[in-house]
């Protein structure tokens, strides 16, 4: 089973991409910054990420570069 990471600030958002990813058969973890993502995989590894760019706080462009260093 592939495992998502779906990163939004957008509830509606997080919702519905849970809602297609898992109705075909993916383990979605949703998430509603870059700040709980980075958090997040300290202690996961999720096979795809799904990132919004346009976030407050740290958008996804930030975030990226944070997951790169």
């Amino acid at each position: 089973m592939d495992w998502i990471a779906v990163v939004d600030d957008d509830v509606m958002n997080l919702k519905m991409a849970g809602k297609i990813l898992s109705g075909n058969g993916m383990r979605v973890t949703a998430l509603k910054s870059g700040t709980a993502l980075l958090e997040y995989l300290r202690e996961n590894r999720p096979d795809l990420i799904l990132l919004d760019i346009k976030m407050p706080g740290m958008d996804g462009f930030a975030t990226m570069e944070r997951l790169m260093e």
